[in-house]
């Protein structure tokens, strides 16, 4: 939902600017504002990990309507990730935290 926190991770695909990269993962491109995050030097080619929140506005891919775009805090480099095992350890997370949650004292 938009403002949420989120984490991505993704190939760096293009740099439109200082301020504005796109990256890709299994077929799917996403818009990242990098102002406000860390400063890094972006490579094409090179897998990042992107920490921010979701707005809803304009790209800079040439679409008329509004995208979602994310707003980085934290930029980093994490070429070399094993993707199988970091993909295996978000549904880990993932189902850890159902079960926390169904299992809470007041859960319904």
């Amino acid at each position: 939902a938009l403002g949420d926190s989120v984490r991505t991770v993704g190939r760096l695909k293009t740099v439109l600017s200082v301020e504005t990269v796109v990256v890709e993962d299994e077929g799917c491109e996403l818009e990242v504002d990098v102002a406000l995050s860390n400063p890094c030097h972006f490579k094409p080619g090179r897998q990042y990990q992107f920490i921010g929140e979701l707005e809803d506005r304009r790209n800079s891919l040439g679409s008329e309507a509004n995208t979602l775009i994310l707003v980085a805090r934290i930029a980093r480099d994490v070429t070399g990730l094993d993707m199988d095992l970091y993909r295996r350890g978000l549904e880990a997370q993932e189902q850890c935290l159902r079960e926390f949650e169904r299992n809470s004292p007041g859960a319904s």
